[in-house]
């Protein structure tokens, strides 16, 4: 991790978020949406349960842009220590990196737009 925040190219714009943890996916699934290798993986990853969405926060950003999800992007220049350890310095936002926040109030706004893409199905 320390060595590809020191090397990715400052043209690539970086976007660390806190919330993955707190919107857990999957959880309609059990209740029978959607069909596919995607809700196979799920469930047998999860065991029939639910799990933190970091990937999918990072892919629907990539999509549909940081500011999307009930969330705000803010400047800040990220530091990984050689263990992994993570320090954000909101003095420095001169940097190719930025701090996204979902607003808490709409965390069951958010785990239900990304278990609609979820239950989708796959195109055939």
């Amino acid at each position: 991790a320390q060595y590809v925040i020191n090397n990715v190219p400052r043209h690539i714009v970086q976007y660390f978020t806190l919330n993955g943890e707190d919107e857990r996916t999957g959880s309609r699934f059990q209740d029978g949406c959607g069909k596919g290798p995607v809700k196979d993986a799920y469930q047998i990853y999860t065991n029939y349960g639910t799990r933190p969405s970091w990937d999918l926060i990072a892919v629907y950003f990539a999509v549909v842009g940081a500011e999307s999800l009930f969330s705000k992007a803010n400047a800040e220049t990220t530091k990984v220590g050689y263990f992994g350890n993570e320090t954000y310095d909101y003095s420095n936002t001169s940097s190719n990196m930025y701090q996204v926040w979902i607003d808490g109030s709409h965390t069951g706004d958010v785990v239900y737009m990304l278990d609609n893409i979820l239950c989708t199905d796959p195109c055939v």
